[in-house]
Order: structure tokens, then C-alpha cells, then sequence
């Protein structure tokens, strides 16, 4: 949340969710984007799935892969 939502965007709460995801992942399905807005503070608030492609990759045969 910003104050007057200045320098507010999609792209930055997205990565956000990734990183509080934890390391190595970086994708994000079944994506649910909010927007919050009160008087004088905004925002995006991001829920979603987390997933680690280079696993899936692995799991999936990664040679299939590029």
C-alpha cells in the first residue's frame, strides 16, 4: 500500500507474492489480483499458486523442454 498510490503497479505485487514465496519459484496460477482502495492509500494485494518451473520441468522430462 502506497500513500496516493503514486508508483503503485500490478508487476511490482506480483513480485512481490514471488518472493514471499520463497526461492526458486517463479511462476504464479490460479492468479487473483485485489485492488485496495482507501482515502489517500492504494495498492494490490496478489494470492495465487507458487510454482517452481525448473521442478516441474524435471518431474515432466525437462529434455521435452526449451
Amino acid at each position: 500500500m502506497q500513500v496516493l498510490a503514486i508508483g503503485v503497479n500490478i508487476k511490482d505485487a506480483i513480485d512481490d507474492a514471488l518472493q514471499n514465496a520463497g526461492p526458486g519459484y517463479d511462476l504464479l496460477v490460479d492468479g487473483v489480483v485485489r485492488v485496495k482502495q482507501y482515502p489517500f492509500y492504494g495498492g494490490y494485494t496478489v494470492e495465487g499458486t507458487a510454482v517452481n518451473t525448473s521442478k516441474l520441468k524435471a518431474s515432466l522430462g525437462a529434455e521435452e523442454f526449451e
